[in-house]
């Protein structure tokens, strides 16, 4: 996919990055009223619907166009950037790569909207690379810093953190800038096809599942963001640019425009490098502080609330199946965690009662075709059913007990070459299990000192190759491992001295080469949030950590380190997991200068 860099009149050459176009991105998401606007006191920009529109004076004051020299002297725009300190310029790394640049020095203009009334521009007296941007497409980390001759002189932006995770959720209105193509069908080598005046537009996150389909190999959720709708995409040109939001009332800077596939606004799912992945390399180089110590956090005022926070950060709309189990036991919850890892998202619901409303407005957004309730009438009652049927059409997964009710979810796998067995006696040994199960197996309840009739007979009709025993004696005793190896052809026992240890002994079972870009952690002292946040780790191909709400997360803290990820995604709110707890997950996380 050729980059999103802009060959104005002077550049001939064209970076290739994915054999795809790089693209620019619209402005607003879905649902956004036509006359929003985003940007400073001194200015807006309009949020339109299909492609861009021109960028009022003063509206994005952080705004960069990088410039080379023109044969006849004028400095040619080719690619965007971000003031994000008075002499730092945030771009995209493909934008400075040698060859590409074949010896020209850069320059910058900063806060101009019109290149026909081109700011000043500011030599550049240093390059940066991200150590990662290696020119392997996709490119990780494509991102380098400019250090400006002299103070821009103009005002920076704020950059995105951990603290801002949400704006990163599936349909979060962002808006990018740049002076790229406005017209996909236009030719990327005719410098009259771009526009003289800086565009924005609007358009929507995209989910990391979604964002990992359409990349396929080598996406990183960690660095790594895809945004754009139909007819919206950003283009040749506009790479380096920003992509920007408001989450917290004043303009931050989500994302770096990398590149794209196939011709621009073909495919929606464009991608940026995310800002908030790159903090810590960016506070290194700059010296300055830009919120690289902000642990990622996902929470709710309660259980339900926390679980759809969940759900929304990691899922997009308008999904086949979304999976309700009680939020008063955890049997239903874990049994079809792995089902729900498969094919669609985990939100929990009180017994009896009324739906809670972040559930209802969940449901909303997720606009489900089916809603599988995991459980009988115990655990999920009729009125609850019936609210549910409000959202979409709702069928049970249900036997006499929770054991039948185990064995009756996992037997929609069909056949399984593995299956892991948790005790239905108590949650914590289980809690880490799902993210483990994912192409591997479903999980399968037991007692603690005999083996259940509903689950031996599902054994014998699976007849797997494994039998994966989760948590110690205390928990599945040793006379029902022996039975068990008369249905399988191995048992292995998986199991710490804890329930955090045996967190950890999951997450290092699971352990892939090179290991995960993001790991979740959430309480071990109850099972909500880990419920639903298996569920989503198991989706991203993460493992799910316990912690101890505010002892030191020693287990966790082996885990992660591992398993080396970028980023620790804590679930649930401070009296799940504290902010000292949550400071030290993320301190023990990759970073760079360390």
């Amino acid at each position: 996919m050729p980059s999103a860099t802009r060959p104005a009149r002077v550049l001939r050459r064209a970076l290739v990055v994915l054999a795809a176009a790089a693209l620019a991105l619209p402005l607003a998401a879905p649902g956004a009223a036509a006359g929003a606007s985003t940007g400073s006191a001194g200015g807006t920009y309009e949020a339109q619907v299909v492609g861009g529109s021109p960028v009022g004076d003063g509206a994005a004051p952080w705004m960069a166009a990088l410039v080379v020299a023109g044969r006849d002297g004028t400095p040619q725009p080719f690619c965007g950037g971000t003031l994000v300190e008075d002499r730092w310029v945030l771009t995209a790394a493909h934008c400075v790569e040698e060859d590409f640049l074949d010896g020209r020095d850069v320059a910058v203009h900063v806060g101009m909207t019109d290149l026909a009334d081109p700011a000043r521009p500011i030599a550049v007296s240093r390059i940066v690379v991200h150590p990662e941007a290696t020119g392997v497409a996709p490119w990780p980390a494509d991102a380098a810093l400019l250090r400006l001759a002299e103070p821009a002189g103009s005002e920076s932006i704020a950059l995105a953190s951990g603290a801002d995770l949400a704006a990163y959720a599936p349909g979060a209105a962002a808006t990018t800038l740049g002076w790229g193509l406005t017209d996909p069908e236009a030719d990327p080598g005719d410098g009259e096809a771009y526009p003289e005046r800086l565009q924005a537009a609007a358009t929507p996150l995209h989910s990391d599942l979604a964002c990992a389909r359409a990349i396929g190999g080598g996406f990183d959720d960690a660095l790594m963001t895809c945004a754009g709708a139909a007819g919206r995409a950003s283009c040749t040109g506009d790479s380096g640019g920003p992509l920007v939001a408001t989450p917290r009332g004043e303009p931050r800077l989500l994302g770096v425009v990398s590149s794209g596939r196939g011709r621009c606004a073909d495919d929606p799912r464009s991608l940026y490098v995310t800002v908030a992945g790159i903090l810590d390399w960016i506070e290194e180089v700059t010296g300055g502080e830009v919120g690289a110590g902000e642990p990622a956090r996902l929470g709710g005022d309660d259980v339900p609330a926390t679980a759809a926070a969940i759900t929304r950060q990691a899922f997009d709309a308008g999904q086949r199946t979304v999976y309700a189990a009680s939020s008063a036991a955890f049997p239903d919850g874990l049994a079809g965690g792995a089902l729900a890892a498969r094919s669609g998202p985990l939100l929990l619901v009180p017994p009896e009662g009324a739906l809670p409303d972040a559930v209802d407005v969940e449901l909303g957004r997720l606009a489900p075709e089916e809603i599988v309730v995991l459980g009988g009438e115990a655990a999920v009652g009729r009125d609850v059913a019936a609210a549910l049927e409000d959202h979409a059409p709702v069928r049970r997964l249900a036997g006499d007990d929770r054991y039948a009710t185990a064995a009756a979810v996992a037997r929609q796998w069909g056949h399984a070459e593995t299956v892991f067995l948790a005790t239905g006696q108590a949650y914590p040994d289980a809690l880490a299990t799902v993210p483990l199960t994912v192409g591997n197996g479903p999980v399968a309840l037991t007692r603690t000192d005999r083996l259940p009739a509903p689950t031996r007979d599902l054994l014998a009709d699976l007849d797997p190759e494994t039998i994966v025993v989760l948590g110690g004696e205390k928990a599945i005793s040793a006379e029902v491992e022996a039975e068990l190896s008369t249905l399988a052809g191995e048992v292995r026992r998986v199991a710490g001295a804890d329930r955090y240890a045996t967190a950890e002994a999951l997450a290092r079972d699971r352990l892939a080469p090179g290991g995960p870009s993001t790991v979740y952690a959430t309480t071990g002292r109850a099972f909500g949030e880990a419920l639903v946040g298996g569920v989503t780790a198991a989706a991203q191909g993460s493992p799910l950590l316990l912690v101890h709400p505010e002892r030191p997360p020693e287990a966790a803290l082996g885990a992660i380190d591992a398993l080396g990820p970028r980023r620790v995604v804590t679930l649930g709110d401070e009296g799940a997991v504290s902010g000292e707890v949550a400071a030290a997950l993320h301190a023990a996380t990759v970073r760079w200068g360390r």
